[in-house]
């Protein structure tokens, strides 16, 4: 639940730095009104003129050195206060990928020729989408300190922007670097609606700052900014959970369970893996019936999804065990349990996790010889099946685990067929693992990514 989402920032940046940097392959004089008369302005124009022009990169260098050499010479004699010295410094630096430099040159434009300031904003822009890009790239090289040093760069270079902020949040809260990363993603909170182009870095950064209180334990401003998510984007459930679980962690147990009676009251228009987290939650603060509600509600909207099987048959087992309830009542959780077990055993049939519960279940209704055949059986598996991760993915579904000799000598696995099901159950896709020798105590992984609308898994062995 405390993984932060970071996803969308990178795509943005990469997106920007395709499309605009073309545009300056030409080069583009001031439109702007400055004094170019200085027969070193002129020699520097002219050099950043050829130097846009110049493939050859070499030759592009000299040119940009020399042209460097004049506007420094220009500030080292009376042209100090001629905002052309500083425009074409600004466009040297900007060529040379300096975002510091052209910053500091640009602003003295603006302060001795503010009638630039179209001109410079052009500059700017372009100066950040290079510099965003390079961030980017150092990203993917592993170089988060390079990273750090463009963003820090670009942010300055358009302060109106939240991209840059937004990336260094990303970057210290991968470091675990918690303060800085609250720091950035703060920031960006902080300019809002401002930065109307990319309001979804807005809105992650104000999820990020919450979750990031959350997995702190700091559970007062856990609770502000997961409001501030609600009012953003009311359908957000994780906000309700992370809520939830701020107000049990500071023992007020009647707005944890306000929250979650909110979630059962909409279940109906939640998604099933929100109302199995919630059930998850519920179990965990011992609200079993409550519990047992967000699993069968998720359950009629993905009636395999074996993690949600497995824990109604735990919830069950937990109230039947309840001294405190009325005998009938116990009894009639024990059989909702069995059955529970028996659709689990449909789904999950090679895993000792199955077979234990399934025992359990037995063993609870003094079903003594029953649960003497199935530990029976748990005992004689040669090999497990451990269905380790599941998850949607963008148009589709994967699954991924392990097939486990828990033999001290060499097993046969037959084929395994992995189903992929969607919300009524119908098999959308499937896989074959094909059978193999494992060698003692060996195990073998499998990884499965399927296209379509699926939202569970079940597997069969053998042809």
């Amino acid at each position: 639940m405390n993984r932060l989402v970071v996803g969308a920032g990178l795509m943005l940046g990469l997106g920007l730095g395709q499309g605009q940097l073309a545009a300056q392959e030409q080069y583009r004089g001031p439109s702007c009104d400055l004094d170019q008369g200085h027969f070193l302005v002129r020699a520097a124009k002219t050099y950043i003129q050829g130097a846009t022009e110049e493939a050859d990169p070499a030759k592009r260098e000299e040119l940009l050195m020399s042209a460097y050499r004049n506007l420094v010479d220009g500030i080292d004699t009376d042209q100090a206060d001629n905002p052309a010295i500083w425009y074409f410094l600004g466009r040297y630096y900007y060529m040379m990928g300096d975002g510091t430099g052209a910053d500091s040159a640009y602003t003295r434009v603006l302060q001795l020729a503010p009638d630039c300031a179209d001109d410079i904003a052009y500059y700017r822009e372009s100066m950040w989408v290079q510099t965003v890009n390079r961030g980017i790239d150092s990203l993917q090289s592993g170089s988060f300190e390079g990273a750090k040093a463009e963003f820090r760069s670009a942010n300055a270079l358009l302060l109106e922007s939240n991209v840059a902020l937004f990336y260094l949040g990303g970057i210290f809260a991968n470091e675990a670097e918690s303060d800085s990363a609250l720091y950035y993603y703060k920031r960006v909170a902080e300019m809002g609606l401002a930065d109307a182009e990319h309001l979804e870095n807005y809105h992650t950064a104000v999820e990020n700052v919450a979750t990031l209180y959350q997995m702190l334990g700091e559970w007062d401003s856990t609770i502000v900014w997961f409001e501030m998510v609600r009012d953003l984007d009311p359908t957000n459930n994780e906000a309700l959970f992370g809520m939830a679980e701020a107000y049990f962690n500071m023992g007020d147990q009647a707005k944890t369970l306000e929250i979650f009676d909110l979630v059962l009251a909409d279940a109906a228009s939640m998604n099933s893996l929100d109302l199995f987290n919630a059930g998850v939650r519920l179990f965990h603060v011992n609200e079993f019936d409550k519990a047992v509600q967000a699993f069968e509600a998720g359950l009629e909207k993905n009636a395999f999804h074996r993690d949600a099987l497995f824990n109604l048959a735990n919830t069950f087992m937990e109230i039947s065990q309840d001294q405190s309830r009325p005998q009938a009542e116990r009894d009639a959780a024990l059989r909702q349990m069995d059955k529970i077990v028996h659709r689990l055993f449909a789904v999950d049939p090679k895993n000792r996790g199955t077979y234990r519960i399934f025992a359990a279940a037995h063993t609870l209704q003094a079903l003594h010889d029953s649960t003497t055949v199935i530990m029976d059986e748990m005992e004689s598996l040669t090999y497990e099946i451990s269905v380790d991760i599941s998850r949607p993915m963008s148009g589709g579904y994967m699954a991924a685990g392990r097939i486990i000799n828990l033999k001290d000598t060499p097993t046969d696995v037959p084929s395994i067929t992995l189903e992929f099901l969607d919300g009524t159950g119908q098999v959308v896709a499937s896989d074959t693992i094909g059978g193999e020798t494992l060698g003692p105590s060996e195990s073998s992984r499998f990884n499965s990514t399927q296209a379509g609308d699926i939202v569970a898994w079940r597997y069969r062995v053998g042809p």
